[in-house]
């Protein structure tokens, strides 16, 4: 249709779609279903009208109709009994008892057609002639083979086999059959006597005949489809069908003898047309079922009839239905192109005159609940055509603007054009090397980004003045910088031969700078001159690098999710240049570059094209190993492992395709989910020319991860096929991908979801740590509280200032090992470490329970203090000594086999004590008259003795606790603790068992259940307890050895108070 035609007589179809677009409110939400059954005489042209129809009704109401092939009987059973049946298609007339509000109109006329399948007659583009008395001969039986010499008399000079006829006819009830028995009725009264017309088919469906002979018909078809396929597939058949059906499988088509004894053929349109028009003359004179069969004129086929439309004169409900069914068949009997229909299907539209008799007679007294139906109808398109009506207004406003858009879009077009022309004549594909300002982002020397800003290169005299240049170049495989702002990457690889660029080759740069935008394809913004005719590609930056360094980091967690996201990325992107008509040619791992955002790029796809213009006849990838110095004699090297097999097996003659840049990716794919390089666990049996022969003739590909999801092999499988016309587009691919992966996430999402898991279990694990550092400070501290006063803890361990604290009257317990040197020097060291153990590990075993802090400690010598921590009185706390001592003797005294030869020597003093903390380094100083009293003190008692000075004398002797000795005969008076009174001692006895509690103060007693607990626990490497320390034995219990205990000690620094060499200063490390 030309524009000027469209504006000035504008088509009812642009009505209806301005009124769709404007008038949208006017369309019924609510569905009317008009269904109709019957005949398949008509179904063809009333499934066309159907279609044709319910779009001009769109725009105003939401009409269903459809049309079900099921046969005359069977519809005119339907809408006798079933109410939501609206019409029926047959060519059967109703019973005499059918109801009077149902009525028959005639649609269109058609001619019964007789096919026959003679494959000799065909040959020779004879048509049959068949006289009357031939075809009902044939179908009563009179005739039963092809050469008969009746047929000889109708088709001389025709050569007919001896064949047998088989006889064909219709299955079901149909009327078609009554049609066509209706015309052997009026050719012969014999027939007419014996058959008659009728419309029945066999019994039940099956191959029993209701009427006919069965000597004659012995074959039966469903429908006239059915009858047209068997005549098709029988050779020597014949039998009665519609004539669109015959033509549909080419069938021959006999022509029949009329009344007035000519042979006309059922395709001529005109013989039906003049039967309908001799017969309805005078439309006055006869019903709408009069039949059409053998009418007497010249011209006429015999065998013609109507097909009817069977509807209902008065609705009481459904009354939508009923104006869309009236309006069906205004459209059909008054359409022009309803009429084109009705004649391309070999049928023939109703005269004008029966029209209005129809009109008259039936549809202007159909009704509704008593309302005319025609009325109504005409209400509707009153309301209809006003709506039409005001489309014009719109449409005067829209016409010109539509006008203007077009002009705009005219000026566009040539703007474009102009400012391409502008941009190849200015050389913008070109961008000045000295308008890039270049840095160098370190990733490969500190593991912080570090960027060295330095003036434009421009300024050396070749890329090779540069400092280091080699090293970075072959670091990097973007070289990053800025440029208008745009941070961009120069990918270091060389476009040779660009000295002199035409028109077009500008044009295609220009092209690929404008036009391939993509988020996952990297953007190309043109081409820049290093050294003298030495041309790079200018493309955005990716700073996260390649994508093969992500693969191979441990440190990212890499889940299914990340992998797919990756993998999409990559499809996407491909799936873009080969819509746009670019083959990459050059795909592998180390052109997918990843951005800031974690998103896949697609990097080097214009090299391809490029080459491509510099020489269309060489294959692009052997330019390129020509250009990248590979030999010749090199057959293969390591990136060519994502190169397609055809290629490779060509020696690179061969062209890249769409398919060979699949099966680059699949090799890609395989990279993502296995996280290795490709081949590599050939890397160690096989060299590089031995995979590549594998891969070339033995269809050699990567091994896959068991990991690999089942879906992620299937694909690589297939896109890595052998046969290159196999493999699926990156269309089908990327289908594939987001089946396998239906909650697809960005790369960007899975990176952060793979972060917060990684943060989620480092927050774990920290938990964890800081949980074992506070149980570890714990222990230490309780270590800690057995060697110096608690209140120091907090100043040693943290920062806080320390004043010195000055203690007086504090009780102090020395214990010393008798004439040790003569032990030592008989003994072996093994033993010697033994008793030490023993010794240690029992004096622990007698401190736990008394509320005492050990100052000092020797190889053989302790010093411990009471008084400092607790606000006890003076007695209390030499009574706690006292006792201690008296343990700790008793030790000595109970023959133990560990300790024999072995004698102790005790001193217990009261005096005063001074403390404090040492800055830096952090340590723990101790001092004062009372030390070095009981010191001196310790030193003037005997084995196996408990010297106490006067001050302890006096409290024991008011305590009446203890017996105490005194000896005279010195210059000075001594005084010996010698044991407990009575009493005393039995109170002692009933006191629990020492056992060790966490926090080595409270005495438990020793039950079997604390007994399997210690057995339990585990000593620290650094404890006193463990059996590889110097200062643990392991406790012998009921004569039952008891394991260790777990208990943990910092590590004892040289100048520890817990080293045997340290003096009055204990330098102790936070």
């Amino acid at each position: 249709m030309k524009l000027g035609y469209f504006f000035i007589s504008p088509h009812r179809h642009f009505v209806i779609l301005v009124v769709n677009l404007l008038g949208s409110s006017l369309v019924s939400s609510e569905e009317i279903t008009v269904q109709g059954v019957g005949a398949s005489f008509p179904a063809e042209v009333y499934a066309q009208w159907i279609n044709n129809y319910m779009p001009t009704r769109r725009a105003f109401t939401n009409v269903v109709m459809y049309y079900n092939v099921t046969g005359s009987s069977k519809g005119l059973k339907a809408i006798q009994q079933d109410e939501f049946v609206d019409f029926a298609g047959s060519e059967t007339l109703l019973p005499a008892n059918a109801s009077s509000n149902l009525k028959m109109l005639p649609t269109m006329a058609g001619a019964i057609s007789i096919a026959y399948n003679l494959p000799e007659v065909k040959s020779y583009g004879f048509l049959l002639n068949l006289s009357r008395e031939q075809l009902v001969g044939i179908y009563n039986g009179t005739f039963t083979h092809w050469n008969d010499t009746t047929f000889l008399q109708t088709n001389p000079g025709v050569i007919l086999p001896g064949a047998e006829i088989i006889v064909l006819a219709r299955q079901s009830k149909s009327g078609t059959t009554n049609m066509f028995t209706t015309a052997l009725s009026a050719f012969d009264e014999n027939w007419k006597q014996q058959y008659g017309a009728f419309s029945a088919g066999t019994v039940d469906g099956g191959n029993t005949p209701v009427k006919w002979n069965p000597r004659a018909v012995k074959y039966y078809g469903k429908k006239n489809s059915g009858m047209a396929g068997i005549i098709a597939s029988f050779e020597y058949s014949i039998g009665y069908v519609v004539v669109n059906e015959a033509k549909k499988f080419d069938l021959s088509l006999a022509r029949i003898e009329n009344k007035a004894g000519h042979f006309i053929s059922p395709d001529d349109e005109a013989s039906i047309q003049k039967a309908l028009d001799t017969y309805f003359r005078s439309s006055e004179e006869h019903s709408f079922t009069e039949t059409l069969v053998d009418i007497p004129a010249e011209g006429i086929y015999p065998i013609l009839g109507f097909t009817y439309m069977v509807i209902r004169l008065k609705y009481t409900e459904r009354c939508e239905v009923a104006k869309e069914l009236l309006r069906f068949i205004q459209w059909f009997t008054t359409d022009d192109y309803a009429r084109t229909i009705c004649t391309r299907e070999n049928m023939v539209p109703i005269t004008n005159e029966l029209k209005a008799k129809i009109k008259r007679e039936i549809l202007l007294h159909m009704e509704c609940n008593g309302a005319s139906l025609w009325n109504m109808v005409a209400e509707d398109k009153k309301r209809e055509n006003y709506v039409e009506e005001k489309w014009k207004t719109p449409v005067a406003i829209l016409i010109p603007l539509f006008c203007l858009i077009l002009l705009a879009l005219f000026g566009y077009i040539i703007y474009q054009k102009l400012k391409l022309r502008k941009m190849i004549n200015n050389n913008e594909w070109n961008i000045a090397i000295e308008n890039i300002l270049f840095y160098f982002e370190d990733r490969g020397y500190t593991k912080k980004s570090k960027m060295t800003f330095f003036k434009s290169i421009r300024s050396f005299k070749s890329i090779n003045d540069i400092p280091d240049g080699e090293m970075i170049l072959s670091q990097i495989l973007q070289w990053p910088g800025r440029w208008k702002g745009q941070q961009i990457g120069i990918r270091l690889l060389n476009v040779p031969d660009f000295a002199h660029i035409d028109q077009k080759t500008k044009r295609e740069l220009i092209w690929m700078r404008e036009h391939i935008l993509h988020s996952n394809v990297l953007r190309f913004y043109g081409l820049t001159e290093i050294d003298y005719n030495d041309r790079f590609a200018v493309n955005e930056y990716c700073s996260k690098g390649v994508l093969t360094e992500i693969l191979q980091d441990g440190k990212y967690n890499l889940t299914t999710d990340f992998k797919f996201s990756l993998s999409i990325d990559i499809v996407s992107g491909m799936s873009y240049l080969h819509a746009m008509g670019l083959i990459h040619g050059n795909l592998h791992s180390s052109c997918c570059l990843i951005d800031s955002r974690w998103t896949v790029k697609i990097a080097d796809w214009e090299y391809c094209r490029l080459y491509s213009i510099i020489n269309p006849l060489k294959n692009p990838l052997a330019w390129k190993r020509q250009i990248n110095g590979i030999p010749e004699d090199k057959d293969f090297i390591v990136s060519d492992f994502w190169v397609a097999p055809e290629i490779l097996a060509s020696n690179f003659l061969k062209f890249p395709t769409t398919t060979s840049d699949v099966y680059s990716f699949a090799i890609i794919l395989q990279e993502i989910f296995s996280r290795d390089e490709p081949y590599i666990e050939l890397a160690d049996s096989m060299s590089i020319d031995e995979i590549f022969n594998a891969i070339i003739f033995n269809n050699l590909r990567p091994e896959t991860n068991e990991d690999t999801p089942v879906q992620v092999r299937q694909i690589m499988e297939i896109a890595w096929s052998s046969m290159a016309n196999s493999r699926p587009t990156f269309d089908q691919i990327l289908k594939m991908l987001k089946h396998a992966n239906p909650f697809r996430k960005s790369v960007l999402d899975s990176m952060m979801e793979a972060m917060e898991e990684y943060t989620e279990h480092l927050e774990t694990r920290i938990e964890e740590r800081t949980n074992e550092l506070n149980l570890a400070k714990e222990r230490m501290e309780q270590q800690l509280s057995r060697y110096m006063p608690k209140f120091i803890l907090p100043n040693l361990i943290s920062d806080q200032p320390f004043v010195v604290n000055n203690h007086l009257d504090n009780c102090f317990l020395g214990v010393e090992l008798h004439e040790f040197k003569q032990f030592l020097a008989k003994r072996q060291m093994d033993d010697v470490a033994a008793v030490l153990k023993r010794i240690h590990f029992l004096i622990e075993d007698k401190t736990s329970k008394r509320n005492v802090c050990q100052i000092a400690s020797e190889t053989c010598t302790w010093i411990y203090l009471t008084g400092i921590e607790n606000e006890s009185d003076k007695t209390t706390r030499v009574v706690t000594i006292a006792h201690l001592a008296l343990d700790w003797l008793g030790i000595f005294q109970n023959s133990d086999p560990h300790l024999q030869n072995l004698e102790i020597r005790v001193a217990i003093h009261i005096g005063n004590l001074h403390i404090g903390i040492a800055e830096s380094p952090k340590a723990v100083y101790v001092f004062g008259t009372g030390l070095l009293e009981m010191k001196d003190l310790l030193n003037s008692s005997k084995p196996s003795k408990i010297r106490i000075s006067k001050q302890v004398q006096d409290i024991l002797a008011a305590d009446k606790t203890f017996l105490i000795d005194e000896d005279a005969t010195s210059s000075n008076t001594c005084y010996w603790l010698t044991s407990r009174t009575k009493s005393t001692e039995k109170a002692e006895e009933g006191n629990v068992s020492p056992v060790v509690t966490e926090n080595c103060k409270t005495p438990v007693k020793d039950t079997k259940e604390n007994q399997v607990e210690r057995k339990e626990e585990i000593p620290l490497k650094n404890s006193p307890l463990h059996k590889d320390s110097q200062l643990a034995l392991p406790l012998e219990h009921n004569s039952i050895t008891a394991p260790p205990i777990q208990l943990n000690l910092p590590q004892i620094r040289k100048t520890s108070p817990l080293n045997k060499t340290s003096n009055k200063i204990f330098p102790l490390e936070q």
